[in-house]
């Protein structure tokens, strides 16, 4: 995913938004991918190219949204966050669902280091009210300051994990070392199982 839209390559067929109005944020597709990709325009029709939302059909299995972000507010009038417009009801109830992108706010929901809480209601209430998880480490994502500053993530639905079994936890406690821990434990728990069988069918072979 990248801001810049002078950006071109043979390799790859660019996805630029809505055509007539500034690029803000798009997709480069790799033009031997045999992936399907569309691009779900009614989805983020009031965004202004600062969000995009893609639907990705693997050759089997199941379909992907990825919707792309640059969510910053509009200078010289309202200060509106124009990619805060897109249908977030929609695109929160398909199964599989990544949300990535620059999203310029500071929040210690997903960054346990941050000083301060700056433009960040609109991403917790997303997040809590759908119960997304974050994927990012501790590392920072923007270099300079006097701050640990995490502004770029990614977030998916819960299913989108593979851990939909898995006890809901509040969103606001549901950071990457949570995730990571919970994947290690259900890692630990199959080898368990494995183990278990083993030693049966070794027993009823004996």
């Amino acid at each position: 995913m990248e801001k810049d839209s002078t950006r071109s390559h043979r390799s790859f067929r660019f996805i630029r938004g809505e055509e007539g109005k500034a690029v803000k944020c798009w997709v480069a597709v790799n033009r031997e991918s045999r992936c399907q990709v569309t691009e779900l325009k009614d989805l983020t029709r009031d965004c202004a190219n600062y969000a995009q939302a893609l639907e990705v059909k693997p050759p089997s299995g199941p379909s992907i949204i990825i919707v792309n972000i640059y969510d910053r507010k509009l200078y010289g009038g309202s200060g509106e966050r124009l990619a805060q417009r897109a249908n977030w009801e929609a695109i929160a109830r398909h199964n599989q669902v990544v949300i990535a992108g620059d999203m310029n706010v500071h929040s210690q929901m997903w960054n346990g280091r941050a000083t301060s809480r700056r433009n960040a209601s609109f991403w917790e209430n997303l997040i809590t009210d759908h119960s997304l998880v974050v994927w990012n480490s501790e590392e920072a994502t923007r270099v300079g300051g006097d701050n640990h500053s995490i502004i770029d993530f990614t977030l998916t639905v819960l299913s989108s994990t593979g851990a939909s079994t898995a006890k809901r936890r509040p969103a606001r406690t549901t950071r990457y070392s949570e995730v990571s821990e919970w994947e290690l434990r259900k890692r630990r728990e199959r080898e368990g199982e494995w183990e278990a069988e083993a030693e049966e069918r070794s027993a009823a072979s004996g």
